[in-house]
């Protein structure tokens, strides 16, 4: 039988739409590490499970270029560093002002804990009894 490929084996997210780059578990804005373009837009499908962003560069055209995650909008200087996406991320810039972009890797997500196992019973200490 085959052997089983590893679980991570698959990258973990994935461009679903948009001109966003994708090598193996990082995702980049287009163009990176040259300035992104105008009106770009791009959607990183995000599968359950998945664990934290971590920022590999960040540098977007504050309040206007963003990266929504989970909702919240990351934008400026400011990056989604270990935020753990739970739904698709978006990528938006708009008709003025590029800057060099950005590169997000998907972090591992956490394996479930193992099962415990057993601690040993303590060895009986022997209690002190009356001197004969």
């Amino acid at each position: 039988p085959s052997p089983t490929p590893p679980p991570d084996a698959n990258p973990p997210w994935a461009v679903v739409s948009g001109s966003c780059v994708q090598d193996g578990p990082c995702i980049s804005s287009p163009n990176f590490p040259s300035n992104y373009a105008n009106d770009q837009s791009c959607e990183i499908s995000v599968p359950a499970g998945m664990g934290p962003i971590s920022v590999e560069a960040f540098n977007t055209e504050s309040r206007y270029d963003k990266l929504t995650v989970n909702g919240e909008a990351y934008h400026g200087q400011r990056s989604p560093e270990g935020v753990t996406p739970v739904t698709d991320i978006m990528w938006s810039s708009d008709y003025s002002v590029t800057r060099s972009g950005w590169k997000i890797c998907a972090g591992s997500a956490t394996p479930s804990p193992p099962s415990p196992s057993p601690v040993p019973a303590p060895s009986p200490t022997p209690v002190p009894g009356p001197s004969p």
